[in-house]
């Protein structure tokens, strides 16, 4: 299988093997969601938030003071999220981060049928009150297609361009 089997997506992605380039994210891509105003550009840390979780108290445990935090998971149901996210909101990792980018959560329908919240209502309920660009909708994480943001790059997250720039982080 060669590169001209690659849907258009997957294509763009390995090229930025060879000829790394920024990344604009935009709604043409999916629909975003926007939980909090804002603008903030700043190193992306993160990953796998159940993953970003247990490394919290590790000589491992990520640091988010002035950097844009983007998470996603799969296969965990909505109040396992909100208990990953109440445990980074306690560990201060929300407060400083200077935005949130929320990756793609696939998987995450209540296995049993007992009341819940949505994914989006956890989502609002951490994020709605914050000073600073948060969003969803973003198809980077366990998805199809999905879009690879390198982590340590520079980007800038805004709600008013409903955007994600990351810069080609090497030149």
């Amino acid at each position: 299988m060669g590169i001209e089997n690659f849907d258009e997506v997957s294509k763009s992605m390995f090229q930025q093997l060879f000829k790394p380039t920024a990344i604009h994210y935009t709604e043409v891509k999916s629909p975003l969601h926007i939980h909090a105003e804002g603008e903030a550009t700043g190193e992306v840390v993160g990953g796998n938030l159940s993953l970003l979780v247990n490394s919290i108290g590790t000589p491992f445990e990520i640091d988010t003071k002035g950097k844009l935090l983007l998470v996603e998971d799969v296969g965990e149901e909505p109040y396992r999220i909100d208990s990953f996210f109440n445990q980074l909101k306690m560990a201060g990792k929300f407060d400083e981060a200077i935005g949130i980018i929320i990756g793609d959560f696939s998987q995450t329908t209540p296995v049993k049928t007992k009341e819940t919240l949505s994914l989006s209502q956890v989502f609002d309920h951490y994020f709605t009150s914050m000073n600073k660009p948060v969003l969803s909708g973003f198809k980077i994480g366990h998805c199809l297609p999905h879009y690879a943001v390198p982590l340590g790059t520079m980007a800038t997250l805004s709600s008013t361009k409903k955007s994600l720039v990351v810069d080609a982080g090497v030149n």
